[in-house]
């Protein structure tokens, strides 16, 4: 396969911003409102970015795809647009962890959005911020930019800072370092020691209970996902994710059109609430009722917990499932 590249890329080490790495596929109306948002930020002009387009997967899908292409060719409002159109179809996952490693080959840090987000104003100012912060911190292994809506997740009322940490990364909005990225082996060897076994299992639901299936749906080829082997690398590490206390980021792609998540009320945020920069303390550090309120959000389901660390359990159920004909995927994908 040959990919296109429409712009020479830039120098090694690019400026005093991290490169914006944009992955998009097939929906113009949300690509056109992601980069919309994204040329609204004062850092914008200042930014280099990378755009991966992946090629159609499907015939019909061949429209749609040239009508992004066609939008991302007349780009500007940034320090420099690197188009990379790829001319077969690599799927969601691979598109992102080979566009990501491609730029991090050039650039010791990374944000990366996708074409399904409509960000805040300081959505870069945020990112930059966090990346420079925390760079010699190896225990934070990248920056999220989507927060839980407060109703959903509150923080402690005592809570004395605008940013935590949390052991999950979220893909709406996020960044990471060369060396993190470098961490990460993406082919899973030790997941066949990880599958049957309980403890490690349980390791996992520290960042939800949710994990543990996703990653069993990934090795299946159920799901085509990069961000829970991502996630799995960086909770077995115990590393952390930076978060803001109000999110940078609303997920526009809860509208079905999206190739994981579903249409859900409880996801969105009011961008109004991002502040310009918050304080990001040198010394910060995970609160453990902050590390027990993230993992409740993600426990989805009442018997989650057992299907994801008791070996067997989850075929069991599926196998049931599948002869009453209710062989639909026991938990669904999340950002």
């Amino acid at each position: 396969m040959t990919d296109r590249t429409s712009a020479q890329a830039p120098p090694a080490g690019g400026g005093g911003t991290a490169p914006v790495a944009l992955f998009v596929y097939r929906r113009p109306d949300h690509t056109r409102r992601l980069l919309d948002s994204l040329r609204r930020n004062a850092l914008a002009p200042d930014s280099v970015l990378y755009v991966f387009s992946d090629g159609a997967a499907r015939t019909d899908d061949v429209p749609a795809v040239q009508a992004v292409r066609e939008q991302l060719r007349q780009l500007d409002g940034f320090a420099q647009v690197v188009l990379m159109e790829r001319e077969g179809n690599v799927g969601c996952a691979d598109n992102i962890i080979r566009g990501v490693g491609q730029v991090l080959e050039a650039h010791d840090s990374v944000i990366v959005v996708e074409d399904d987000l409509v960000l805040a104003p300081d959505f870069l100012a945020f990112m930059n911020a966090g990346l420079r912060a925390y760079r010699d911190r190896p225990e934070i292994f990248s920056v999220s930019a989507a927060s839980p809506p407060p109703r959903e997740m509150p923080l402690p009322a005592d809570y004395p800072w605008d940013v935590y940490l949390a052991p999950r990364t979220s893909p709406w909005g996020w960044g990471t370092w060369r060396d993190r990225w470098d961490a990460v082996d993406w082919r899973m060897p030790d997941y066949p020691r990880f599958r049957f076994n309980p403890v490690l299992r349980r390791r996992l639901t520290r960042g939800g209970n949710d994990l543990g299936s996703m990653l069993d749906d990934q090795m299946a080829g159920r799901i085509d996902a990069w961000d829970v082997r991502f996630n799995y690398a960086q909770i077995m590490a115990g590393r952390f994710s930076l978060y803001p206390r109000f999110s940078y980021v609303v997920n526009a792609g809860l509208d079905g059109s999206g190739t994981h998540c579903r249409a859900a009320d409880r996801y969105q945020v009011d961008l109004a609430d991002a502040q310009m920069v918050p304080e990001m303390p040198a010394d910060l550090a995970p609160d453990a009722r902050i590390l027990k309120a993230v993992r409740h959000y993600h426990d989805e389901h009442p018997v989650s917990w057992l299907l994801g660390t008791i070996p067997g359990v989850r075929w069991l159920v599926r196998g049931v499932k599948k002869r009453l004909g209710m062989d639909r995927p026991l938990l669904k994908r999340r950002g």
